[in-house]
């Protein structure tokens, strides 16, 4: 499962079903940390698809956790 996070420089965390928490070792994140409800997080397991929000910059980054690659849109 993927959590969200605030306070954190790290926007998305994997947490296991045993409550073990570890990283997405394979993405680079962008050094900004969010305050609560700031950024939003998905996971899309069909797609291995991490897809985040940062609500004041009206951005949504969509990772593909296996290559490594992200795109980022606007509005």
């Amino acid at each position: 499962m993927v959590a969200s996070t605030y306070d954190d420089p790290r926007p998305a965390r994997v947490l296991s079903v045993d409550g073990v928490e570890s990283d997405f070792h394979q993405l680079e994140f962008w050094n900004k940390t969010y305050e609560y409800l700031e950024s939003k997080c998905t996971y899309v397991q069909s797609k291995n698809m991490l897809v985040l929000t940062d609500r004041l910059a009206h951005t949504v980054y969509v990772y593909d956790t296996v290559k490594g690659t992200s795109r980022v849109f606007t509005n």
